[in-house]
């Protein structure tokens, strides 16, 4: 298990719960946001090292400014059609990667290697 929390958005709860129970085991701990504006407050709660945040949910500009306003949380895109194009869109707003939202290893990889990164780097930075 990471010591990493999580925080999952998804316009779709069953969805949200479904990634939320996948990945229980993996990370200390899990949280659901369930609308846009729940985002900033529950990372805030958590004390969040990763962000999935479907991008039917929130569009690739509010991504963006959750990118700039928590820089040292690994923000990561899903959509259920992840394409190239939707990827390379993702990467540019500043998410560390976009993935299938069924593609569970996937998203629990990407936050396993860059929620880490991030806890380091704000670790090191505090000291």
């Amino acid at each position: 298990m990471q010591p990493l929390s999580v925080v999952i958005a998804h316009g779709d709860c069953v969805v949200a719960e479904s990634l939320a129970s996948l990945m229980h085991g993996y990370f200390r701990s899990i949280a659901v946001a369930s609308t846009a504006e729940d985002v900033r407050k529950v990372i805030r709660r958590q004390q969040a090292d990763a962000l999935v945040v479907d991008l039917g949910m929130m569009g690739l500009e509010e991504v963006r400014d959750l990118c700039r306003e928590f820089s040292d949380v690994a923000i990561v895109t899903t959509h259920r059609i992840a394409d190239d194009k939707m990827w390379s869109s993702s990467l540019a707003a500043g998410a560390v990667d976009c993935c299938d939202d069924h593609d569970v290893r996937n998203i629990i990889g990407t936050i396993a290697r860059h929620g880490r990164q991030n806890r380091q780097y704000r670790t090191a930075r505090a000291a």
